[in-house]
């Protein structure tokens, strides 16, 4: 029983994309799992799910819920019933990450490979200094998200000499990369590795979020 929480005080790094890749690759393992959609002004994750229900009856069943306020309680009930339970929370402080972050197993942390995410990364940081002290079983991790893709481009490298002056976060070998496959097969309420197309962008994004699940995996088993 885990409860993963991804999260960054910043919004647009990517957290609803990750969190329904994570939640399709699990359920694809046969994972029992549920998503608790916090981020209540926007409800991305939600209107996903719905999508994929109304689409795709016939693949890996995804739950979700919408929560708010202060969580905490719902999630520890959750985990008692659920093997995985993701949380999606706002962008910025508020009552729904800070209780979250309050019983949470795994902080995960996307972080975009550019100069003005990092700049707020310390924001984050601190907060994860701060509830740390009465939650301390929390790992926090961060990843890169929305990678560039050139192979010359330094903003990859930039980012993790970056993240790594935070010692309460352990940044994670791998990251996902701005690809257009993403934001399709979100519109068509799936997960990355339920496309059908054979590209090279589909298959490396694809093995993308498998050796990202399996790294976080990995860390909560350790």
């Amino acid at each position: 029983m885990s409860i993963l929480l991804v999260c960054n005080t910043k919004g647009g790094v990517g957290k609803s994309t990750s969190i329904i890749n994570i939640a399709v690759t699990l359920a694809s393992q046969f994972h029992d799992l549920v998503i608790v959609d916090a981020d209540h002004k926007q409800t991305s994750v939600s209107e996903w799910a719905a999508t994929r229900k109304l689409y795709h009856p016939d693949l890996s069943k995804i739950t979700c819920f919408q929560a708010k306020g202060f969580i905490h309680e719902d999630l520890l009930d959750l985990n008692t019933r659920y093997k995985y339970v993701l949380i999606d929370a706002p962008g910025y402080d508020c009552e729904e990450l800070r209780s979250a972050l309050g019983v949470c197993d795994i902080a995960l942390i996307p972080v975009r490979a550019s100069q003005i995410d990092l700049n707020v990364l310390h924001t984050m940081s601190k907060m994860i200094r701060e509830v740390s002290i009465f939650n301390k079983k929390m790992l926090a991790l961060a990843f890169i998200s929305f990678a560039p893709t050139a192979v010359k481009n330094k903003e990859i490298e930039m980012a993790r000499k970056a993240i790594l002056d935070y010692p309460e976060i352990s940044l994670l070998s791998n990251y996902i990369s701005d690809r257009k496959c993403f934001r399709d097969t979100w519109a068509d309420g799936l997960g990355v590795i339920e496309s059908s197309s054979k590209s090279a962008s589909i298959i490396t994004a694809k093995q993308e979020v498998i050796d990202l699940v399996s790294e976080v995996c990995h860390a909560i088993r350790v």
